[in-house]
């Protein structure tokens, strides 16, 4: 991931000394183009991810859905070269857990053609897992947005857990966070960047649920869309909100093929293991200093490249943990040609001794 960027250049919670009056603000709108979802019927419903607009995306956890589009819309930002995106992760340590699932993303940027190394060092991470990381979350990204013209998106996953509140969180702490939201907003409006946050259902509202986060959050966002993921595969999207009413209540559905958050492949199983055996290759084995080491090392090459066929359908394990494992069960073959070897050389010198002694 690329570096997150050092301290703001106001002190957290300090008031901005800019300010962009709303005809300037519906300026920069105007001339920035919208961030494109990936899913052209999707654009068409909300029109596309807007600068300084906060989007959200909610629905069940348990499915994960609207955290995997949300990786999704990281991976679409950084498609243009020198694009960069930011993601911000939000929970706390002692109460739940929010990840950023590398598996998918990885998945995600195979399948956009994007090389690995380079879309992941555009993707700057900012984690927000404790109180006062969370207040300072701002700040790490203002600097961010200040070095970093090329930012296109910024990705909130599970915004309403910083808002997750007693009795861990103070009041004080609550209207901080608040303010720090709002403030996020701002800094990406002033920069013509789109912020698009994920979030989990709320028990109320009926039948397309509220969003977690309360009334705060429900105003904050100009645009609202709830996914649902379907038994039977693929999703339904509902826009909730839209700060063009005229927008409000459409719902489409998108099939499990259109979403591509499915599983990895065993063909992007197979480009990874690859990569990591060139790196090896490449790095490891040209700082053997024994011959002999880096002549054992192309006899795993050999090995590596026959039984691919076999590792990519091992689901649990990483690629290189894969190379270690096939590495393994070579040296435990060698082992054993070797064990038969001694066996038979065992038994051939027994009758050469027992000839002799017959012979004396």
């Amino acid at each position: 991931m690329g570096r997150i960027g050092m301290s703001s250049h106001l002190p957290h919670g300090a008031p901005s000394t800019s300010f962009q009056p709303a005809f300037e603000m519906l300026g920069v709108r105007a001339t920035v183009r919208p961030l494109h979802t990936g899913f052209p019927k999707l654009d068409e419903m909300i029109g596309g991810l807007e600068p300084g607009l906060l989007h959200l995306f909610y629905g069940s956890e348990k499915s994960g859905l609207p955290d995997k589009f949300l990786h999704h819309l990281l991976v679409e930002a950084v498609k243009e070269p020198e694009a960069k995106a930011i993601h911000l992760l939000c929970g706390n340590y002692r109460r739940s857990r929010t990840t950023l699932d590398m598996e998918l993303l990885l998945n995600l940027v195979e399948r956009a053609g994007l090389e690995s190394r380079d879309a992941f060092g555009r993707i700057h991470l900012v984690c927000a897992f404790t109180e006062r990381q969370q207040i300072e979350a701002v700040d790490h990204i203002e600097g961010i947005l200040s070095e970093n013209p090329g930012v296109r998106l910024v990705a909130v996953q599970q915004v309403a857990k910083l808002f997750a509140g007693p009795p861990l969180v103070s009041r004080a702490t609550r209207e901080n966070l608040g303010g720090m939201v709002s403030r996020l907003i701002r800094l990406c409006a002033e920069a013509g960047v789109p912020v698009v946050a994920s979030a989990s259902p709320s028990p109320y509202g009926r039948p397309v649920p509220a969003p977690e986060g309360g009334a705060y959050v429900t105003h904050l966002a100009k645009v609202s869309v709830y996914l649902r993921a379907m038994k039977g595969g693929g999703a339904t999207a509902y826009l909730l909100n839209h700060h063009e009413k005229a927008r409000v209540g459409k719902r489409m559905d998108l099939d499990e093929g259109e979403l591509g958050l499915g599983r990895v492949t065993k063909l992007s199983t197979r480009m990874r293991l690859q990569e990591q055996m060139r790196q090896l290759r490449d790095r490891y084995r040209s700082a053997l200093k024994d011959e002999k080491m880096k002549t054992a090392f192309d006899c795993l090459w050999d090995s590596w490249s026959s039984e691919q066929g076999a590792m990519i359908y091992s689901d649990v394990l990483s690629a290189l943990d894969l190379l270690t494992l096939t590495a393994t069960v070579d040296n435990r073959r060698q082992i054993e040609s070797l064990r038969a070897l001694n066996q038979e050389t065992r038994e051939l010198l027994e009758k050469l001794i027992a000839r002799k002694t017959d012979e004396d």
